[in-house]
């Protein structure tokens, strides 16, 4: 905990602590009993003329907290006479950040923002200037013996209450610049000396209820969001985004309609599924005060045929996205999508002209998910992907993700299994006697240590996984390596995590359905978010890795050397999974009348969905989306820096080494503190 409070207190103001000195209506108080927090009022400054006295306050209508769901936001005042009204309510995590939704292993505080309407007057049941406020049962379970704590800002006349363990977190000046503003700006509260005024109604036997300026409901408020970008003209899209070789090659027309497509329908549609699917993006979209995933990023659109660029201009790919620190700045890491038209767009013979590969548009959602992945996580968990490490003895590759990591992670977003088809059928392919290939109707454990113990194709290299990351060209000898192994061992490492209780949520992934064993493909990204977010908070993938595995694995090498190998669990369970995916393709194909139809794959969809992509085939974005706040495209082609600070990512956990503090230069900026988490 050391480490999360010096970290808040260097980066967040201390303009608040005056409030601790400050003389204000209501004093500072720490009470030993958790259930009940008392307020002692200076009686000189209360004026009670024309004011309902009302006594026996306690807070109701507040729910606890649950793993994997939003918190609360509204409390309520209810008093003995039955007049009510409603106060906001945030909740500040370990690291001082004020959090939306409930995640494992991360410590919580809430924070109320508690205040008497201005025609109301609360007393002690004895009538006394001094009274307490009982607090719901579920907080003494939560916090045990922790004290409360109340201060009061009397230019607002509202009182900050919590609970005494958010001094760990933050220090005394718990009510800072970041808290204070999520408040006020969330529920609209009054920034000037007048309290919010109460209704007073009592047309209900003299039971009135008091109204507030926060809204009673119990939604999570949203941030204004940032909107989405206005379509350019086209001539300006095609010639801010477009290679000249791509432009000499399509021509404008038809790269106006494709360029707004991806900019302005497909990418907010990916990054806004990200968001959704995986918590631990949507907490770290509404941070306050501070960005954790990126708000803009460049796109190029080029063609492989018409080639000006060598270095960006890269063949063999669909899409990729590069990223980079800037030579003359280590602090400014930046990056774009590029996006091949070379299998998009063909030569109509008949016709004469350019047209449109539409059979191609779900290779190319499912490539921009895949990428974006990558996007979402140089920024959620940069030091890992970068490999910044702490000491000048280390190399970068020694707290660099390997490769099946970072490609596994990204694949297991895409349509992966169809894709890749030629891989996976190659796991329960055998030669005959006579010398013939046959493809067996099902995986087996034989088949798959055969092939991982034998498989070594001259363009696609080994298929285990290993602690390298090698070159990222498609057509090296590592491609099974990364992007097939790598998915499957991502997948068991997210079953670990729910099977181990990482993920509280589920009980288990494998669910037994009536005939068959089912696998939940929410469990499974649930229990890989937990990983993302454990690392974003400064664990290493090492010690995930053994804590997920209750130490069966020391740590990623060991996992690495045991995976799919004949003494070790993996198999069972890649060949229970690739069974799965084999019998849903059964399946979907027998509906379909025979044309085959393969299992998705992907972590964002049923696994027994017949979705090639898990985003519409629409050119236009639907009416519901939200405004896209993040990820948004720029009028760029080339690296757009990350609003990401780069001191915000040090926290952050790599292969080895936490709590990384590291220019890209290799200079150091100091050595990282001892990690209690």
């Amino acid at each position: 905990m050391k480490r999360f409070k010096n970290y808040f207190l260097r980066i967040f103001s201390t303009a608040f602590v005056f409030l601790f000195a400050f003389t204000s209506i209501f004093s500072f108080v720490s009470n030993a009993k958790a259930s009940d927090v008392e307020i002692v009022k200076d009686s000189s400054t209360d004026k009670t003329a024309g004011k309902r006295t009302l006594t026996g306050p306690y807070l109701t209508n507040f729910d606890a907290p649950a793993f994997n769901e939003p918190f609360d936001t509204t409390a309520t005042i209810q008093t003995n006479e039955g007049y009510q009204w409603d106060i906001p309510v945030i909740w500040v995590d370990e690291k001082g950040r004020v959090a939306t939704t409930c995640l494992r292993g991360v410590s919580y505080a809430p924070v109320f923002a508690f205040y008497v309407p201005e025609n109301v007057v609360l007393t002690g049941d004895d009538g006394s200037t001094s009274f307490s406020i009982k607090m719901p049962e579920f907080l003494t379970t939560l916090y045990k013996d922790a004290s409360f704590l109340s201060v009061s800002n009397p230019s607002t006349k509202i009182t900050f209450i919590t609970t005494s363990s958010i001094v760990d977190f933050v220090g005394e000046a718990f009510t800072t610049p970041a808290v204070e503003a999520a408040l006020f700006t969330s529920y609209n509260l009054s920034d000037t000396a007048t309290a919010p005024v109460s209704s007073g109604s009592t047309n209900n036997g003299g039971q009135g209820q008091a109204t507030p300026a926060a809204p009673s409901n119990n939604a999570t408020p949203s941030p204004n969001p940032t909107p989405s970008p206005s379509p350019t003209p086209d001539k300006d899209l095609v010639e801010i985004h477009c290679s000249a070789g791509a432009i000499e090659l399509l021509g404008k027309e038809n790269l106006s309609w494709f360029t707004n497509l991806v900019r302005n329908v497909i990418e907010p549609q990916a990054v806004n599924l990200l968001m959704e699917s995986f918590p631990s993006y949507s907490v770290a979209a509404n941070t306050t005060g501070r960005d954790e995933l990126g708000r803009k990023i460049g796109l190029y659109i080029y063609d492989e045929r018409r080639q000006i660029d060598k270095e960006k201009d890269t063949e063999d790919v669909l899409a990729y996205v590069d990223s980079t620190y800037d030579k003359n700045n280590d602090s400014a890491y930046s990056y774009f999508i590029g996006v091949n038209t070379g299998t998009l767009y063909d030569y109509d013979v008949d016709a004469e002209k350019i047209v449109f590969n539409k059979s191609q548009l779900h290779n190319l959602n499912n490539t921009l998910v895949h990428e974006l992945m990558h996007a979402f996580m140089n920024d959620y968990t940069r030091v890992g992907m970068e490999g910044t490490v702490p000491y000048d003895t280390l190399t970068k590759k020694d707290n660099m993700f390997p490769a099946w990591f970072v490609e596994g992670s990204a694949s297991s977003v895409e349509n992966v299994y169809e894709y890749r088809q030629r891989h996976f059928q190659a796991m329960r392919t055998y030669t005959d006697e006579a010398g013939n290939q046959v493809v067996n109707d099902t995986y087996t454990k034989e088949l798959l240590l055969s092939f991982y113990a034998n498989f070594d194709d001259e363009d696609y290299g080994g298929a285990s996984i290993s602690t390298t990351k090698p070159d990222y060209n498609h057509q090296t000898r590592n491609t099974t390596s990364r992007y097939v192994t790598g998915y499957l061992a991502c997948m068991y490492l997210s079953k670990l995590a729910v099977d181990s209780g990482h993920v509280s949520t589920y009980s288990s992934v494998l669910n037994d359905n009536t005939n068959e064993k089912g696998f939940d493909s929410q469990a499974i990204r649930f229990g890989f978010d937990s990983i993302l977010y454990d690392i974003h908070n400064g664990k290493t993938l090492d010690t995930i890795v053994n804590e997920i595995s209750e130490g069966k694995y020391a740590n990623t090498a060991g996992f690495q050397n045991a995976f799919l190998t004949e003494n070790d669990g993996s198999v069972d369970f890649c060949v229970d999974f690739l069974n799965y995916l084999n019998d849903v393709s059964k399946k979907l194909t027998e509906e379909n009348g025979g044309e085959e139809t393969l299992a998705n794959g992907s972590m964002l969809l049923p696994f027994d969905t017949e979705k090639r992509s898990p985003l519409p085939l629409d050119d236009k974005l639907p009416p519901d989306m939200p405004a896209q706040t993040h990820y948004i495209i720029t009028d760029n082609n080339d690296f757009e820096p990350s609003t990401v600070a780069e001191i915000d990512t040090y926290d952050q956990g790599g292969l080895s080494y936490p709590g990384i503090v590291y220019t890209n230069n290799d200079n150091m900026v100091s050595e990282p503190e001892d990690n209690d988490n």
